[in-house]
């Protein structure tokens, strides 16, 4: 298989996307989803903000792993699995044509009670605080253009800007 990013299969293919989307883990398939939540599923709009505004997913420009480790670190320093129960481990898959699908990697999954935690979490202080951060490193890095990241960061600050950067009107 080519080593084509995720950015290139949803724009070629929804149904090529959808099986690199369940490959990626975003679709818990063996995990009881009534349960519990993973970051990866709930990350699907950033995902798609940002290939959307031209970022590059693939092997080395993931969001997912930014989410997961500030969280888990969100997760601990406020003591949530008392107020929610433990966490528990669930192996993460990657397309084999990634570097990762050779590592057996396991992330993550939150008891459902939390879930609302995680999306207060993720926009209140992920978004506005640690995501710029990601982006410029990308945006160095090269998987997004400095102009389009401004953009991204913009609108998903705001909520009210098309992909151009112009405001939505109802």
């Amino acid at each position: 298989m080519s080593n084509r990013s995720f950015s290139e299969a949803l724009r070629s293919s929804v149904a090529e996307a959808a099986a690199t989307r369940c490959c990626l883990g975003f679709l818990l398939t063996s995990c009881r989803l009534s349960a519990a939540f993973s970051h990866f599923k709930e990350i699907s709009d950033l995902m798609i903000s940002a290939i959307q505004f031209g970022m590059t997913i693939d092997q080395h420009t993931m969001p997912d792993g930014s989410v997961g480790i500030m969280w888990a670190k969100h997760w601990n320093s406020n003591g949530l699995a008392q107020r929610h129960g433990e966490r528990a481990r669930h192996p993460h898959l990657f397309p084999d044509y990634w570097a990762q699908a050779a590592a057996e990697i396991e992330c993550w999954v939150y008891p459902l009670p939390a879930l609302g935690d995680f999306k207060v979490w993720l926009q209140e202080v992920y978004l506005p605080e640690k995501y710029p951060a990601y982006i410029a490193k990308k945006t160095r890095e090269g998987a997004i253009d400095a102009s389009r990241a401004t953009l991204l960061l913009s609108a998903l600050s705001s909520g009210a800007t098309d992909e151009k950067g112009e405001e939505w009107k109802e």
